[in-house]
């Protein structure tokens, strides 16, 4: 994957700059926000330039054609690529320090990014390789320009680590090697989505993983004539018999006479040919269609959402293509109502986080904030001439250092989606807190087949809290209870640390009946749900708490089978399943476990720590809890929540 970037010279982006993509193997959405002109599309254009070449370089006014720069910077799985000469290069930039940086405020910013990024993979199974490109080398006298790199201090720092390599030729033969090995789908604001729909296109061969020339051409070659013969051949042999049998006539009368091709001119049809009038005269008349209507005359919103609808639909078959693909995308908001974005967003945020594809996307929507499970955001304030970077996972937790009047216009344009989206349907909304809360709940919903509830994970209680006040103040109308087709329920955690209630004025007001919130709360050997009070029963309870102690167990013992710690592989044996247990209650020290052997009993924090620090531990044992579920082993206080829905 791409997971920054330096660039020089292109549209605004004066000197040199390093444009951060990612923090993470595993974080592969990255939204990119700010005003108009403050630079996000050209950061997906120019990569479209990089890895397409079909476009111009768009060179900074003013600027030298001589500093004209882009170098992503790879990090690439070395199980992938175990060519030698990704070796060669793959571990320097690992060593690239502040003191190799020279100052220099991109190199600096690259630094601090990379001794981030350690801290969140093993850097042993990554290589980190920066591949540039310099689009006017070949005009230019070479003396003029720092090549390979366009940056004379990391020309130095290469020389100096690997000086029997000509560096110059590797990074080209590596750069042809990547480009072979990715395919990288842009799709500007202003598409023509009637042609990038088109299956001939380059864009979507792509998305479907297949190439259009190679079916057609495989279809004509291969030998499906007895087994022996192929079509084109079958072809060229009547068409050969034809015009011999014509020619025969013609000789009857005088032979001087005759039917052939001109010379220069090709005497059989080939494949290239045969396809060619394939494509123009079958492909080029099928377009897709809206329920018979041509794509061109939807409104713009409608042609947006087909787009997407289109790119989401081939990037999510079970068969993913050979390459690895990334997929860019101007303002997926552009031109939809307040109830379109919700789901369009929360499909190509899909794309990144349940597919796994590197998804990059420019917004002026930000209820993607609260939304998005995980990710990478980057605020460019264009007057401050600054980029802000936040995880999404966290950005919640860093209010401080987020941009002025941008949370509580994430928040408002989320909520206008919820609430746009159930005036034009019905549906039903149930808002948790994370990601392995929302994989639990959706297994129970779907168990029970309630398939009309949208299951949003916001991340923590506190968020929970906030959207369930901005939501409060519109629902309390009568006008706008009328109108809403569905019911939303807030649900939470009982944290350790008690939330202090003050200041959330619509807390506990169910009068509507439109609108609830919930807490979790383990009585005794029951689950409650109760309404958010100042004062009552209030006890620790996490959703892991309140699961089917059984089944819980056995997920947790399947998610160790799989992993390669010998140790945590030890200590679960130390322990068998409580039978006296009805609800897993992890968070009373691991309730569903029994101690069965002697070396065990000062062990369980061990397990407790395994399961619950870790993000995609929890989001992995949910898959396989849910994997285990059906309808006998529901907890019982999923049919209480359910109740709330009318």
């Amino acid at each position: 994957m791409v997971i920054g970037l330096f660039l020089r010279a292109y549209k605004n982006y004066n000197g040199l700059n390093y444009i951060h993509l990612s923090n993470d193997s595993n974080n592969k959405f990255t939204v990119f926000s700010g005003a108009n002109g403050a630079g996000k599309s050209a950061i997906l254009e120019v990569l479209d330039y990089y890895f397409n070449t079909d476009r111009d370089w768009n060179l900074l006014k003013n600027g030298k054609r001589d500093e004209a720069l882009i170098a992503p910077i790879f990090l690439l799985e070395k199980s992938k690529y175990k060519q030698k000469m990704f070796a060669d290069l793959g571990d320097i930039l690992w060593k690239f320090s502040k003191k190799d940086a020279s100052n220099i405020p991109a190199l600096q910013e690259f630094v601090n990014f990379k001794d981030g990024l350690k801290k969140n993979i093993d850097i042993s199974k990554y290589y980190l390789i920066c591949l540039p490109y310099l689009p006017y080398e070949k005009d230019l006298d070479a003396s003029k320009i720092d090549s390979p790199f366009g940056v004379q201090t990391l020309n130095t720092f290469f020389a100096t680590e690997v000086p029997d390599i000509d560096i110059k030729l590797h990074i080209e033969k590596l750069r042809k090697e990547i480009w072979d090995s990715y395919a990288y789908i842009y799709f500007p604001v202003e598409t023509s989505v009637s042609e990038a729909t088109k299956l001939y296109s380059t864009k979507m061969q792509y998305l479907m993983g297949k190439d259009i020339v190679s079916e057609i051409d495989s279809v004509l070659d291969s030998k499906i004539i007895d087994g022996k013969e192929s079509i084109v051949s079958f072809i060229n042999k009547k068409l050969l018999d034809f015009i011999k049998n014509i020619n025969k006539s013609m000789s009857e009368i005088d032979d001087q006479y005759s039917y052939k091709t001109s010379q220069g001119v090709a005497q059989k049809l080939s494949t290239k040919i045969i396809r060619e009038k394939i494509i123009d005269t079958y492909f080029a008349t099928i377009s897709l269609k809206k329920t018979t209507k041509d794509l061109d005359i939807l409104s713009s919103g409608e042609q947006r959402t087909a787009l997407i609808d289109v790119a989401y639909a081939f990037l999510t078959q079970p068969d993913k293509p050979e390459y690895e693909v990334i997929f860019a995308l101007d303002e997926p908001e552009a031109s939809l109502n307040t109830a379109a974005c919700f789901e369009q967003f929360l499909r190509v945020s899909n794309l990144a986080n349940v597919y796994q594809y590197q998804t990059l996307i420019t917004t002026h929507w930000y209820g993607f904030i609260p939304l998005a499970e995980s990710g990478t955001w980057c605020h460019i304030d264009k007057e401050e001439d600054t980029v802000s970077v936040f995880d999404l996972s966290l950005a919640f937790d860093n209010r401080g250092a987020m941009p002025d009047d941008i949370e509580i216009k994430s928040y408002f344009d989320l909520v206008t989606s919820i609430l746009s989206l159930s005036r034009t349907k019905k549906t039903n909304w149930l808002i948790c807190e994370g990601a392995d809360d929302a994989q639990y709940l959706k297994t129970f919903f779907e168990i029970k087949k309630r398939t009309d509830t949208i299951i949003l994970p916001v991340g923590g209680s506190g968020n929970v809290i906030k959207l369930f006040n901005y939501l409060s103040v519109p629902v309390q109308e009568k006008s706008e209870q009328k109108t809403l087709n569905g019911t939303i329920v807030c649900l939470i955690d009982s944290d350790k640390q008690r939330v202090n209630f003050e200041g959330y004025s619509n807390i506990g007001n169910d009068k509507n009946k439109k609108l609830y919130i919930r807490r979790l709360q383990i009585n005794e050997d029951e689950i409650e749900l109760l309404p958010l009070e100042k004062s009552g029963l209030y006890d620790q309870t996490e959703m892991e708490d309140c699961l089917n102690a059984k089944v819980y167990f056995d997920a947790i013992n399947k998610h160790i089978e799989n992993e390669n710690d010998p140790k945590i592989k030890e200590i679960i044996t130390y322990f068998q399943f409580n039978e006296k247990s009805k609800y897993a209650k992890v968070s009373k020290d691991l309730a569903f476990l029994k101690l069965q052997d002697i070396k065990g009993q000062d062990e369980k924090q061990k397990i407790y720590d395994y399961i619950m620090e870790s993000l995609e531990t929890k989001n992995e044992i949910a898959k396989i809890y849910s994997s285990l579920s059906n309808e006998s082993n529901i907890p019982k206080w999923i049919d209480t929540l359910l109740a709330l829905y009318k």
